[in-house]
């Protein structure tokens, strides 16, 4: 049961993250010139990095029996801490402004303000307003998909500590 809604899930976050990485390519070049941008771009690598690497430690590791390098599973538990970081900074943000209306509208009201200004087709309120929720319905998703992930991820590397050995080391 377990490995079926593991790999459910690792399917589902596998386009999802390939996604955010081809976009995390691009705010990497913009963030170059804006620093502050930089801690956002790394979280988003690491969320890739997680979902690559513990998806390759379930087929080799857990469906195969396989031995892994250890450098795997530091590799996944590292980027793992700092996706559940991610993931649930994306959560409570996503619950204070689905709790607080008023914060969104102010953003939407900001943003159609400064879209009047530019020569692109303005959207109207309500299309910016259905838009912004389903993003934030979306991502909220997504941090319950990464956090059930995670945890059964540790479960995973846990009870399949025995298969990360070192080749270089001698008996």
């Amino acid at each position: 049961m377990t490995h079926t809604l593991y790999r459910v899930l690792s399917y589902i976050l596998l386009p999802v993250v390939i996604l955010l990485a081809a976009f995390d390519v691009v705010a990497l070049f913009v963030a170059l010139s804006n620093p502050p941008m930089l801690l956002g771009v790394f979280m988003v690598a690491c969320v890739a990095f997680y979902v690559f690497g513990s998806f390759r430690f379930f087929n080799n590791a857990v469906v195969l029996g396989k031995n892994c390098k250890p450098s795997l599973k530091d590799w996944v538990k590292v980027n793992a801490i700092v996706t559940l970081i991610f993931a649930l900074m994306m959560l409570f943000q996503v619950a204070v402004i689905l709790m607080n209306p008023a914060l969104l509208q102010k953003a939407l009201d900001e943003t159609a303000a400064q879209m009047q200004g530019s020569t692109a087709q303005p959207f109207s309120k309500e299309t910016l307003l259905s838009t912004a929720k389903g993003f934030m319905y979306f991502f909220m998703i997504l941090s319950v998909i990464l956090i059930i992930h995670i945890v059964i991820t540790f479960r995973y590397l846990k009870q399949y500590r025995n298969l990360f050995s070192d080749s270089t080391k001698q008996p």
